[in-house]
């Protein structure tokens, strides 16, 4: 029966634990399915070669891994810079709020209020963009080990889009 049937799947445990773990599978389903194909010509050859295949895979495994907990480390600067774009939204409005209500040509003193919290604004966006550039290092460290990393390259991009948003300007803050 094993002879003639079909190749059989891999044990369901096996394949329900994959979204607990923070590698995909499939290179080693593809080891696995390559080392019990049924026609010869389609196994390993060697005992080394399924070996070399399973140590690529634990490293590629591994690299996965590294890169994964790289993001988690960005991910962990993520309420800080949502907290520091909020921050600075509220002294941005209140100063155009009290610089606003005043003639172009009120006097100094009356405006002083305002621009305080116009440079408050200025500090703060300077602390948002050391916090992001961290966030960008640690996604793209995690993108050096495993290239294609798809939660990296996702938060990259939204990375993109709202430090351009908060701070009308380019990625990161550069103009």
């Amino acid at each position: 029966k094993v002879l003639a049937g079909a190749t059989p799947t891999p044990y369901p445990r096996f394949q329900s634990a994959a979204a607990a773990l923070p590698y995909t599978e499939d290179g080693l389903r593809a080891i696995c399915a390559k080392a019990m194909a049924r026609d010869i010509v389609n196994r390993y050859m060697a005992a080394a070669t399924l070996a070399e295949a399973i140590r690529q895979w634990l490293a590629n495994a591994g690299a996965r891994e590294r890169a994964i907990e790289l993001v988690r480390r960005a991910d962990t600067l993520d309420p800080d810079m949502v907290a520091l774009r909020k921050r600075v939204a509220t002294l941005r409005a209140d100063a155009a709020s009290v610089l606003g209500s005043l003639p172009a040509d009120a006097p100094a003193d009356q405006k002083r209020a305002g621009w305080a919290r116009e440079d408050q604004a200025a500090d703060i966006e300077q602390e948002l963009v050391r916090k992001q550039v961290r966030y960008a290092n640690y996604l793209q460290a995690a993108l050096a080990g495993v290239p294609d990393l798809p939660e990296a390259q996702g938060r990259l991009e939204a990375l993109a889009e709202a430090a351009g948003a908060s701070l009308g300007q380019g990625p990161l803050g550069a103009a």
